[in-house]
């Protein structure tokens, strides 16, 4: 009988400790809740369409599906913990760059690197979490998700009221990709794969 895989977790601590997981998604959700809260004081400071949300969104949607799509063969190549770290460095390049941005005509195109980065962070990780950690360390995945998307407004709000700029929180929230990747490439040991030999496909 297979043990439960919280109790198989590496140097026995349990999957409760395992934090650096739901940090990611957390982080991972910040930029969906701060983006329509941003978007009016974006337009108006980017001279940007009256459509120009959904070109962002759709710049955004086609590089995270390319990027999700492509994670497998990847992950398989280079390891889970290297496509997350990459895939945060191109987070944090995006939404730097969105920080920055001095005209409507690069939001698209940093939306791009956003919009990868997220997709491999998002298959990557729910990938590792479905084969190592089981269904309710999934729902805490997800969970932190929301969290992230509930604090993204937040983030504006402040940012607009001390800084009188969008501009400063989606600097802050590429900071934050930038911090949870170096945290993914030091706790190496959280990303081990723990599914038994048993379960593995035979060569």
């Amino acid at each position: 009988m297979i043990e439960p895989q919280s109790s198989r977790a590496a140097g026995g601590v349990g999957w409760v400790s395992h934090g650096t997981p739901l940090l990611l998604f957390v982080t991972l959700g910040l930029p969906a809740g701060a983006l329509g809260v941003a978007w009016p004081y974006m337009r108006d400071s980017l001279h940007a369409p009256l459509a120009g949300l959904g070109l962002l969104l759709a710049a955004f949607t086609a590089a995270y599906f390319l990027a999700s799509a492509s994670s497998g063969p990847l992950g398989a190549r280079v390891g889970t913990r290297v496509l997350l770290i990459a895939g945060c460095g191109l987070a944090a390049t995006g939404l730097l760059g969105l920080s920055l941005a001095s005209g409507w005509w690069m939001v698209p195109l940093v939306s791009l690197l956003s919009g990868g980065g997220s997709g491999f962070i998002d298959a990557a990780a729910n990938a590792h979490t479905s084969l190592n950690r089981g269904v309710r360390y999934m729902g805490w995945l997800h969970a932190s998700w929301a969290v992230g998307a509930a604090l993204g407004p937040l983030v504006v709000v402040v940012s607009i009221g001390l800084r009188g700029s969008w501009r400063a929180s989606f600097l802050a929230i590429a900071a934050a990709f930038f911090a949870v990747g170096v945290l993914v490439g030091y706790r190496r040991r959280d990303w081990i794969d723990t599914v038994p030999e048993l379960n593995r496909p035979s060569q």
